[in-house]
């Protein structure tokens, strides 16, 4: 059986986030906690759901028919790198109490997966982000002069070149 174009966008995007989750892992960027829930689901239908942490809801539906990407999450400071990244990969999105709300008919959909990736344990990493980033041995002097999310933001821009 053939794939619709949109669907199969759909799954290469997870592998994409797959790829991106895994990077993160090994730099140590993730509690286990946080990591054991991870999934990327396709509908048939034109949508994904993608699982991005372990509080219950932490999650982000695509939806290819309707363009639109909802990032749900309860942490304003998450919340304000997250808009900044899917934005950066063209989303015209909006951030409200419960998550990041984005218009994708512009965004290149591929890229909007790996950035997916860095919400999980982003709370954690915010509490102490020099400290967390760390541990992943990547240069971040390019960030130094950033405090909390603007350092998170360029961090996790350093990953997402890797991938």
């Amino acid at each position: 059986m053939e794939l619709s174009r949109e669907v199969q966008l759909l799954v290469d995007g997870c592998k994409k986030w797959e790829e991106a989750v895994d990077r993160f892992r090994a730099l140590g960027l993730y509690s286990e906690e946080d990591y054991e829930p991870l999934r990327c689901v396709v509908s048939k239908s034109g949508w994904a759901e993608i699982v991005v942490g372990s509080a219950p809801g932490h999650r982000t539906r695509i939806d290819m028919r309707k363009k639109t990407l909802e990032y749900y999450d309860t942490d304003n400071n998450v919340n304000e790198v997250m808009a900044d990244l899917l934005r950066d990969a063209g989303a015209d999105c909006n951030i409200r109490d419960d998550g990041v709300f984005c218009n994708i008919e512009k965004a290149d959909v591929l890229d909007l997966f790996p950035r997916l990736a860095a919400a999980t344990s982003m709370d954690y990493r915010l509490g102490s982000p020099r400290d967390f980033w760390k541990r992943a041995g990547i240069d971040l002097s390019e960030c130094e002069g950033y405090r909390d999310e603007k350092f998170e933001l360029c961090a996790v821009k350093k990953v997402l070149e890797e991938i």
